[in-house]
């Protein structure tokens, strides 16, 4: 992957992010928590990785996540959080990766996501999100050919409630 990708992804990912941060929040006022985001993303990981046909270890790629979702320039209230976890997965074998995308997006794509970001042939990244809740979910191959599973939920206020 070249030095621009790896500026432009995390761009990327995150205008996805608080783009999903406003739409939350302003078509509901009040949200879930924190604890019931936490949740939803595990569910979302665990639907995803019972995609593959081979018993696989999930392997934490760090801990919840909960960065703030307000930024000035996109105007996204002050006290949103976004709950995001990841996993490598393990005991997939790196040859079979290209497959194993594959099916991973057939079986998003049967369960109710849209693919955000195909790119598979460039830096092997895809990006999908829930089109019921707007939980997104991103694949990354590394250069080492380990597999990451990360899921986020749209903006939430921690409490549920913007008070």
């Amino acid at each position: 992957m070249n030095t621009r990708n790896h500026i432009l992804l995390p761009i990327a990912a995150l205008t996805m992010a608080l783009a999903s941060c406003a739409t939350e929040a302003d078509r509901t006022g009040d949200t879930i928590d924190r604890h019931q985001a936490e949740e939803r993303v595990e569910e979302h990981l665990q639907n995803s990785t019972g995609a593959f046909a081979e018993d696989i270890t999930l392997e934490n790629a760090g801990a919840v996540n909960t960065p703030p979702c307000d930024d000035a320039r996109s105007g996204v209230p002050e006290g949103l959080v976004q709950v995001s976890k990841g996993y490598r997965l393990r005991d997939l074998p790196h040859e079979d990766n290209g497959e194993n995308v594959r099916v991973l997006i057939e079986h998003w794509e049967s369960n109710g996501y849209a693919v955000r970001e195909d790119a598979r042939g460039e830096t092997n990244f895809v990006s999908v999100e829930h089109e019921d809740d707007g939980f997104v979910l991103s694949l990354r191959e590394s250069v080492q050919g380990t597999v990451t599973l990360r899921a986020a939920s749209p903006c939430i206020w921690p409490e549920g409630t913007p008070d």
